[in-house]
């Protein structure tokens, strides 16, 4: 196994271990926390996984690597 196929597959047990717990706990999670909880439930792996990763950009990002980051799988620009 890859060391990139390990840690997606990695996340993916991480992220689906955080969506495993008690549904009584999330009825008295504050607002915010439920709020957080209603985006990531309507999330796709794909926009999860794309959330982990950082794009290395010079001053100026390529309009590829801008749609990246607007589409989700780019994740975020340092």
């Amino acid at each position: 196994m890859t060391p990139m196929r390990l840690r997606h597959s990695l996340c993916i047990v991480g992220i689906l271990a955080l969506g495993a717990g008690p549904a009584s706990l999330a009825a008295q999670a504050p607002a915010s926390d439920r709020h957080i909880d209603s985006l990531l439930a309507r999330m796709t792996l794909e926009e999860k996984l794309g959330q982990l990763n950082q794009l290395s950009v010079d001053q100026q990002p390529t309009a590829e690597q801008v749609e990246l980051v607007r589409k989700g799988p780019g994740g975020q620009s340092v």
